[in-house]
């Protein structure tokens, strides 16, 4: 039985070392968001993260999205993430265990709402299966002349 049967193959070894050393790099920044107790600590490391999805992006032949995953995210987003922790104060805290016992369970029950409503909205939706386009032409301008009169 072949596990990687259906998998895409790598273009070259080159890029298979490429992206396993980008996630491996990715994984552990990650894993920094997620453990670093200083809010500063974590946006780097999430900077780190979208870094590293960006060589991915300019990897697979996408530099204009692994440019804008730079400029906007990186740069723009996580700077004003840094700025905001700078304006608070890194020693900021929100003292959680000093919160009360109602909001705590107002919080729980809120949630359990929420969760109810999107359980009951997702079970009385009903899925229509796609019956395509007509099989006429596959390849006709028409729905794209149709759409420029409209």
């Amino acid at each position: 039985m072949n596990l990687l049967g259906n998998w895409p193959a790598m273009a070259s070894t080159g890029e298979a070392v490429l992206f396993s050393c980008s996630a491996i790099f990715m994984i552990a920044c990650a894993i920094g968001v997620l453990f670093f107790k200083k809010a500063a600590y974590s946006a780097i490391c999430m900077v780190g993260v979208m870094l590293g999805l960006a060589v991915l992006y300019i990897t697979e032949s996408a530099p204009f999205l692994g440019i804008v995953q730079v400029v906007v995210y990186t740069g723009a987003i996580m700077m004003l993430f840094l700025f905001v922790i700078m304006m608070i104060g890194i020693g900021a805290t929100d003292d959680y265990a000093t919160q009360s016992r109602g909001s705590i369970v107002a919080a729980v029950v809120g949630g359990l709402g929420l969760a109810a409503i999107l359980i009951a909205t997702i079970g009385h939706t009903t899925v229509t299966t796609y019956t395509g386009l007509a099989p006429e032409d596959q390849y006709s301008d028409e729905p794209i002349t149709a759409l420029a009169t409209t």
